[in-house]
C-alpha cells in the first residue's frame, strides 16, 4: 500500500520486489497499479502509474497465476473508466499482465468484448489491442478477423476505429536494420 502514493516504481529494486511479490499475491499487485492508474487521474505529470516503457523485470507471476483471466478481466473492465489516466495506462498494464498480448486468456478476454456485439465494447477491445506489439496483427490473423468483420456489423464508426487501433499496432513499435536496407 505504500507503494500507491509514491512518484513513480521505475526503480530497480521497486520493479524487482514487485515482480517477485506477483509471484504470491497477484491479485493485489493488480489492485495497487489499477489504484496507481485511478490517482494518475488526479496527481497528473508528477506521478507514473506505471513504468512508462515498462517493467525492466516482467510480471511473470501475474501471467503465470491461475486467477489470469479474472486478472486481466478487471484490467479490461478499469478501461471503461473515465479519465485519460484508464485510455493511456490501461492498454499498456494490460499488455504487462498478459505478456504482451501472447498468452491465449488475453485473446480470450478481449473476444469476449468482441463478441458481445456491443460497438462501445469492440472499439473498447480495438483500443487495447492498438498497444499490441507489431507483429500481433500479422500473427493472430484469425483473432484479427473476427474483431474487423464484427466491426464491420457494428457500423461505420466502429470499423473505423477499429481499423486505426490496429493500423496503430501493426506501425508502431521500434525498429531497427542496415541502413538503406528494408527493415
Amino acid at each position: 500500500s505504500k507503494l500507491e502514493g509514491t512518484r513513480s516504481i521505475d526503480d530497480y529494486h521497486v520493479n524487482v520486489f514487485l515482480a517477485k511479490a506477483s509471484e504470491h499475491y497477484a491479485q493485489p499487485i493488480v489492485e495497487l497499479l489499477l489504484n496507481r492508474v485511478r490517482r494518475q487521474g488526479t496527481e497528473g505529470s508528477r506521478y507514473d502509474a506505471i513504468p512508462s516503457l515498462g517493467f525492466r523485470e516482467p510480471l511473470t507471476g501475474l501471467t503465470k497465476s491461475p486467477d489470469l483471466e479474472q486478472l486481466l478481466r478487471e484490467i479490461r473492465d478499469a478501461f471503461l473508466e473515465p479519465g485519460w489516466s484508464f485510455e493511456y495506462w490501461v492498454p499498456k498494464l494490460f499488455g504487462e499482465v498478459s505478456s504482451q498480448f501472447a498468452s491465449s486468456a488475453s485473446l480470450k478476454i478481449l473476444g469476449e468484448w468482441i463478441d458481445s456485439g456491443d460497438a462501445s465494447r469492440i472499439k473498447a477491445a480495438a483500443r487495447l489491442v492498438a498497444a499490441a506489439p507489431p507483429q500481433f496483427v500479422f500473427s493472430h490473423v484469425a483473432f484479427v478477423s473476427n474483431l474487423v468483420g464484427r466491426a464491420q456489423i457494428a457500423g461505420y464508426d466502429c470499423h473505423k476505429c477499429v481499423s486505426n487501433s490496429l493500423a496503430s499496432s501493426a506501425l508502431g513499435g521500434l525498429r531497427s536494420g542496415t541502413p538503406g536496407q528494408p527493415f
